[in-house]
């Protein structure tokens, strides 16, 4: 056998020894970013979960304390803010272990929350909300939007004694889901130090769900405090 192809062999043995290794490196490679994206996944999803969970006890806190002040005296309507804080424990305890839930649902837990404040306030407030399009085969991430209506509550009535305006109004539009909640805003200091527990968590959800796929839009004008949260495109997913 000549020298030439010795060499031949011997070129075309590394070469393929070469291939094989990088396709193992390749393979290596690929494996490892595969766990790198499973575990990213599994701590976003346990982020998720955390934040959802600081928000229930932070909405519970405050629907029990109403309701030991009103039995405490002997309230007629804390048997109806029992049925509705039963009402949306349900919700949070079976529905929301998702990452996408029922529009409907969503806007039904707004609803007894909502219907709690009617209760606690009876006709010293205004409170309005309005829905403009088709919210049927929507989906959206739970626990999302109760956070800002409990906050124009907290904010805007509470710090009043009940007196004031909250306007909720939700519009589904072709390609986009628009959310605005507006209330009375009284004073400052109360301007400047609102960002509790719920509104921080509802932010960082909105960053690891919905990334660029958002804006959220707070303002503070004319005596009013207003947020608008938009939801573009494909996130507002069809329902199956």
């Amino acid at each position: 056998m000549s020298a030439t192809i010795k060499l031949m062999i011997v070129g075309i043995a590394s070469t393929i020894k070469l291939m094989s290794n990088w396709v193992k490196s390749q393979q290596k490679q690929k494996k490892l970013e595969k766990e790198k994206l499973e575990i990213a996944l599994k701590l976003r999803e346990a982020e998720l979960k955390f934040l959802k969970t600081q928000i229930n006890p932070h909405f519970l806190f405050n629907a029990l304390n109403n309701l030991y002040g009103l039995t405490l005296e002997k309230s007629d309507i804390a048997p109806q803010i029992v049925l509705k804080i039963s009402s949306l424990l349900d919700y949070m305890l079976h529905d929301c272990n998702v990452t996408l839930i029922s529009l409907e649902k969503e806007i039904q837990s707004l609803r007894d929350y909502i219907d709690l404040q009617k209760i606690r306030y009876g006709d010293e407030a205004n409170i309005s909300f309005e829905i403009d399009g088709n919210t049927k085969s929507m989906r959206i991430a739970p626990l999302l939007l109760l956070p800002f209506v409990e906050n124009a509550f907290k904010h805007g009535l509470t710090k009043n004694f009940g007196k004031g305006n909250v306007k909720i109004n939700i519009k589904i539009q072709a390609d986009n889901f628009l959310f605005t909640v507006e209330n009375d805003n009284f004073s400052k200091v109360d301007e400047q130090g609102r960002h509790g527990i719920g509104l921080e968590n509802v932010k960082k959800r909105l960053e690891l769900q919905y990334k660029e796929k958002y804006r959220l839009k707070i303002m503070s004008t004319n005596g009013k405090y207003k947020i608008f949260l938009t939801l573009i495109n494909d996130i507002i997913t069809q329902a199956n």
